[in-house]
Parts: structure tokens; sequence; C-alpha cells
């Protein structure tokens, strides 16, 4: 490690090394899995990863411009291991972004234009299948167009600003919009419960944070239950055990016991931490990491809905 502390500062990495970028995933999942471990322990990890993944990236641009993007490509990723490594090292990036940025909103790497785009314009072309299978998204467990449409929620009600409004409602009813629409497009799958249950408790933060005003607000109000049943059903049935990292199911467990005020879903969230605890014994301490971030930069406002059964 010091070794490679040194060969950093001296300037004598490009960026763009494999071994570098092994590294820094190795580092992350490390913090992640460790005892004791702290989830802000990891966030320096995490923005290395995405300044080294913003400078291969870069390079490829640059590649491109100069007419030799074949060329590059064929060179970089020519083999399986090379496509497999890539794509598990985007979707874990973008995966622990998402956890980080509960905290902090500069963490959402798809919110920078520019990553955005890379991002958007890798899995839209990947070499490696992209369907909505869950075998195709290892890390992620379901597509990167659900996971861009959370990074858009975040954005959407972010309150971390000095004044701590909503921006633009209809943005906040168009990511609201984009879930409906990947929960039809999932509905025929057989393992979809986790998703279901990242989805309808993404939808119930949005309608938490729907001004009252809002044109759709009689609407949304009258969806809520239903949305509350189908949330506490696919929690009901998933085994947080199961996962090889108990804490993917963290994100929607904090917004369950964070926004809905409901004896029956608090019941049920306590009784998910203590399932966990049998594989992960410091998943509580995480857990209350995470609902913390939402409490902190997603927090209810005056002009919208409490949701309360």
């Amino acid at each position: 490690m010091g070794s490679l502390r040194q060969t950093i500062q001296d300037s004598q990495c490009e960026g763009d090394e494999d071994w570098l970028l092994a590294t820094v995933v190795i580092l992350c999942l490390y913090e992640n899995g460790k005892s004791g471990y702290s989830p802000a322990s990891a966030a320096v990890h995490i923005g290395a990863a995405g300044q080294v993944f913003r400078k291969r990236a870069l390079t490829k641009m640059s590649a491109a411009a100069k007419g030799s993007y074949t060329n590059h490509l064929d060179k970089d990723m020519q083999t399986s291991s090379a496509l497999i490594f890539e794509r598990v090292y985007s979707e874990a990036f973008l995966y622990h972004s998402m956890v980080m940025s509960v905290h902090n909103i500069q963490f959402a790497p798809l919110l920078d234009p520019m990553l955005r785009g890379i991002f958007d314009t890798y899995f839209g072309n990947c070499a490696l299948p992209t369907s909505l299978g869950l075998e195709d998204w290892p890390i992620l467990g379901m597509h990167y167009g659900i996971v861009r449409s959370f990074y858009d929620l975040l954005a959407a009600i972010d309150t971390s600003n000095v004044a701590g409004e909503l921006g633009d409602v209809s943005i906040l009813e168009d990511v609201i919009a984009q879930l409906d629409d990947w929960e039809t497009k999932i509905s025929a799958m057989e393992d979809r419960l986790h998703i279901v249950l990242y989805i309808s408790a993404a939808k119930l933060l949005a309608y938490h944070h729907l001004p009252i005003e809002s044109p759709s607000y009689q609407h949304i109000a009258m969806l809520i239950p239903a949305e509350l049943e189908k949330c506490m059903g696919a929690l009901v049935n998933i085994d947080v055990t199961e996962k090889a990292f108990t804490r993917y199911f963290n994100w929607p467990l904090a917004i369950v016991d964070r926004v809905v005020q409901d004896p029956q879903a608090t019941n049920l969230v306590e009784q998910k931490l203590h399932d966990m605890a049998r594989a992960d014994p410091d998943g509580r301490r995480v857990f209350e990491w995470v609902a913390q971030g939402f409490e902190k930069i997603f927090r209810p406002r005056a002009n919208s809905r409490q949701i309360d059964i």
C-alpha cells in the first residue's frame, strides 16, 4: 500500500492503468466488507474511482477525436475478461455512488452531464448483454435505466441547497412517470421482487415530496395506499440475507423506515434488520447511516405530504 501511495504521489501514474482501477475497486470492496465498516470511510475510494473512470473516459474520447478510437478499443477491451472487468467496475461504481449520494449529492455521477453521457453511451453500446434479465446485471441487480431514474429522483428532491426548496416540480413528476414505465417493463419477470421493492420505495419517496399545490397531487394521493401495500408485500417476501452483500437492501429499507409513518411498516423493517444481523453484525449501524442521510438532505417540507396510513 505504501508503494502504491508513493507511486501516485510521484506522478508516475497516467490514471488509466487497469492495475490502478483494480486497486481502487478492491479498496472499495474491502471497506464495504470489513468488520466495523463505516460507510463514510469508503467515500475517498469511491471518489478516487470516479476520477479514474473520468480519466479513462477522457482518454477514449481523445482517441476517438484523433480517429483512433477503434484501435484503442480493440487494444483495451479485446478479451472477455477485460469486458467483464469494465462492466463490473461500472456497475459497482454506480451502486456505491448512489448509496453515498444520500449523504452528499456530489457523489451522484449521473448528475454530471459529461459522466451521464459517458454512462449512457457505455450501456447503450456495451459489448455485453443489457437486457432486463437479472443475469445481465451482476452488481446493480437491475437495468441501468432504472438506477438512472433513482439518481434523477435524488436530484429532484435534494434540499441541501440554502433555500431548501424543490426545483421544477415537472421534473419530479417526470421521474414518477419513468418509474411507472419501468415497473410495467419488469412486470413479466419472474425474479423481480427486489426491483419491485426498490421502485416502489422510490415512488413513495417521490410522492412524499410532491407539493400539495402540484396539479397531480390529488391523483398521486389516491395512489399512496396501494403503493404502500405493494412495497410492503415485496418486503415481506424478500430474504434480506440471501444476497452476498446484505446491505444491498439498505436504500429501500431506509426509505420505508423514514418516510412511511406506519407501525406495520416500522415493525417489518425492524424484523428485516434483525434477520440481516445474523449475516451482517454491523448491518444496523450502516442502515442507520443511510437512513440519516435521507433525513438530512431529503427532509420533509411543510408543503409536501407526510405518508401516514
